[in-house]
């Protein structure tokens, strides 16, 4: 219902009183790890304001949450997460390949015209 209306900081809220509820009774481990595996990732974004005039009035920076559980991120998105696991890890982790096509595209035949 939250994740719908795009009320991402009352799902903060939520998510840590969750975990916060978890780290106090004791139960098995598995649950606590099942909240934070849900926990949102605190990004630090930009974006241009305007003065009461409408006049460019700077940046203001805010923070916004990505959720592991929200839509696929974009290509670049992946390709930056995969570059930073890199660079934790030093391991390349293979990207899922594009489906194979069951025959090879046909080659281009280059024409060439006579000048007369």
């Amino acid at each position: 219902l939250l994740k719908d209306s795009g009320l991402k900081e009352e799902r903060v809220i939520l998510l840590e009183a969750w975990r916060d509820l978890e780290k106090k009774l004791p139960r098995q481990s598995r649950q606590l790890e099942e909240v934070s595996k849900l926990m949102p990732k605190k990004v630090k974004k930009r974006r241009p304001i305007q003065n009461d005039d409408g006049e460019d009035g700077g940046w203001e920076e805010y923070y916004d949450y990505h959720f592991p559980d929200d839509e696929q991120a974009p290509m670049n998105l992946k390709i930056l997460e995969m570059a930073r696991k890199w660079k934790k890890t030093g391991e390349i982790q293979a990207a899922p390949a594009a489906p194979a096509m069951d025959q090879p595209a046909p080659k281009k035949q280059r024409v060439q015209e006579d000048e007369e």
